[in-house]
């Protein structure tokens, strides 16, 4: 609303020019027609306590500009952005920017710069494409996680694809190619037990142990032993207390007794 901002300009030049001092309050307000009536509505409130509140005012009024500029950007680029920094309420951005440390609309403005060259160098639409299928991919591998029983934790590993999606957002582009080379090659030791470290051999160690335990006992193999239980932990400590070599012995001697059984 074109009044409404002139309203708002001029209330903070009032400010600016010391036209208002002391602790008071410059309340900008727009002519309407209602019928055959016309009224004044208080829209806002500039308050100041000195010239500095003025010059406060000044500089939220250019904050605003520019947070308002920087979302027709995100819209014509198609970049996706969102969120209460991201929107077209220019008297909002303005109130937050006045009730606000200096640092910190500094930090959002900075922010909000640097996503959107970004988006830019992306192409536009092409950061917010590049994250959706990062978090797609992500949450199959968490998939893929769970399926295999591979117990990998933490906060590269869950299914909730908005919180990935936000997380690329934000995040260098090297940064997220990282995360889904990591899931890869995490998921790739865990299905064939090759690499990484004691614990993660371990880990597929045992759940392969238990699986194979669970064969015998549909096949009716009647095996039996140390070597023959569903007691997942029991192989897992068993595995990080005798050399690697051992373990992948011992894994072999329990897929030939399952083979000679089949």
């Amino acid at each position: 609303m074109k009044s409404k901002r002139l309203a708002r300009q001029l209330a903070v030049a009032a400010v600016g020019f010391g036209l208002l001092t002391g602790a008071a309050e410059a309340a900008y307000v727009v002519v309407v027609h209602t019928g055959q009536e016309v009224e004044s509505r208080t829209v806002g409130v500039i308050r100041t306590a000195s010239t500095v509140g003025g010059r406060k005012a000044g500089y939220c009024d250019a904050y605003s500009r520019r947070a308002m500029r920087a979302q027709e950007t995100n819209e014509r680029l198609n970049c996706g952005f969102t969120g209460p920094r991201w929107h077209m309420d220019e008297d909002a951005h303005f109130e937050w920017c006045m009730n606000a440390p200096r640092g910190r609309t500094e930090s959002i403005a900075l922010r909000r710069r640097d996503r959107l060259q970004r988006c830019r160098e992306r192409g536009g639409n092409g950061e917010d494409n590049y994250c959706r299928s990062y978090a797609r991919r992500a949450v199959r591998a968490q998939e893929t996680n769970e399926r295999l029983d591979c117990g990998f934790t933490g906060p590269r590993w869950h299914l909730d694809s908005e919180n990935h999606y936000q997380w690329c957002l934000n995040a260098p582009r090297k940064r997220a190619d990282f995360e889904t080379e990591t899931r890869r090659e995490q998921l790739e030791q865990c299905r064939t037990g090759d690499g990484g470290s004691q614990d993660g051999f371990c880990q597929t160690y045992a759940r392969r142990a238990v699986n194979e335990q669970r064969i015998n006992e549909e096949l009716g193999c009647a095996y039996t032993g140390p070597r023959w239980t569903s007691d997942r932990d029991a192989h897992y400590e068993w595995c990080r207390n005798v050399p690697r070599a051992r373990a992948e012995s011992e894994g072999r001697a329990r897929r030939r007794q399952l083979q000679a059984c089949r």
